[in-house]
């Protein structure tokens, strides 16, 4: 088919399984431009699955949206930056870290990572410098995590210059002072 978007709500769908991923991401097809997913409190949804689901989306996504409250994939936000792939851009000859969850090729993202108390403040940091350069618009949600002040100017200071609208929603992170503010 010529499907260009696709929104795939699991929510609360506590018996899928990365095989259940694994299906998805075997079909996906490849004129797929916008991809909206939420996996909220899908539990046994594991790191294996939301990998196999990333190494299939498309080449040409653009429009990334995912809910990954409560679901244990957080762990894949969490790959050292030492790890991630990187890759040498042909036209300008520089270094730039891909995130092995977001395509580089995507220019709006939405995550909520709400009820990420296993996130970290390196995971924040991390996923800041690994933004797609063509990134117009991003979206992150947090909630009940231990962020701390230095990775909310992490994610503001790496911000791509494409960057036009930005959305950042920290609720119940209790850590947070009037220094991320500043």
């Amino acid at each position: 088919p010529q499907l260009s978007s696709l929104s795939l709500n699991l929510e609360g769908c506590t018996q899928v399984t990365d095989m259940g991923l694994k299906k998805v991401a075997e079909v996906l097809p490849r004129t797929l431009r916008e991809l909206e997913l939420s996996l909220h409190g899908c539990r046994l949804v594991t790191e294996a699955g939301m990998s196999q689901l990333a190494e299939s989306l498309p080449p040409f996504v653009e429009k990334l949206t995912m809910d990954l409250s409560g679901a244990p994939p957080l762990r894949l936000l969490s790959k050292p930056l030492a790890e991630l792939q990187e890759d040498m851009e042909e036209s300008t000859g520089t270094v730039t870290m891909n995130h092995p969850l977001i395509p580089p090729t995507v220019t709006e993202l939405d995550l909520n990572l709400r009820e990420g108390r296993d996130l970290t403040n390196e995971t924040i940091r991390d996923l800041a410098t690994c933004l797609p350069p063509a990134l117009t618009k991003f979206s992150l949600g947090l909630r009940q995590c231990p962020v701390a002040d230095g990775s909310v100017m992490a994610l503001a200071m790496s911000a791509p210059a494409a960057l036009r609208e930005l959305t950042l929603a920290f609720e119940l992170c209790p850590t947070l002072t009037d220094a991320a503010l500043a």
